[in-house]
């Protein structure tokens, strides 16, 4: 009975963080702050100066925000707490920032630059993990080892 409800677990984690992932990181693409465009002889140039300032950044800070809100979610998610389990919620976590990822580019308008997380990948799994680690350790109960 424990593997059935072990998929059950892993499969519902893996839902969630793909639905999640999508929907938040549609709203992300369309909301994404972009550079006004002007037509210069048939080709589409940046004005700098009607754009916004930090156009990248925001949708940087918008990307990690968001990620690591849905790795929290899904690091808080019930069921058996183990060191095993830990990994694998970090991992899908990864797999809903990419999902983010993917469908808020697609989603987003011309004008938006493509944004290139480097180190905002990391913060999903990190979120993720120390969520589990704060729920494992705070649901110890009276005889923890």
């Amino acid at each position: 009975m424990e593997g059935l409800q072990l998929g059950r677990w892993a499969a519902g984690t893996i839902f969630i963080s793909g639905v999640f992932g999508a929907v938040a990181g549609a709203v992300w693409g369309i909301l994404r702050p972009s550079y006004v465009l002007v037509d210069e002889g048939g080709h589409p140039a940046v004005d700098v100066l009607a754009s916004p300032d930090n156009v990248e950044f925001g949708s940087f800070a918008g990307f990690v925000v968001l990620t690591g809100v849905l790795g929290i979610i899904i690091g808080a998610l019930p069921g058996v707490k183990t060191a095993w389990r830990m990994l694998f919620v970090a991992a899908v976590s990864l797999f809903g920032a990419w999902t983010f990822l993917v469908v808020g580019t697609v989603m987003a308008a011309e004008g938006v630059p493509i944004l290139q997380p480097g180190v905002g990948w990391f913060v999903a799994p990190l979120c993720a993990a120390l969520s589990y680690w704060i729920g494992m350790v705070a649901s110890l109960g009276k005889n923890p080892i």
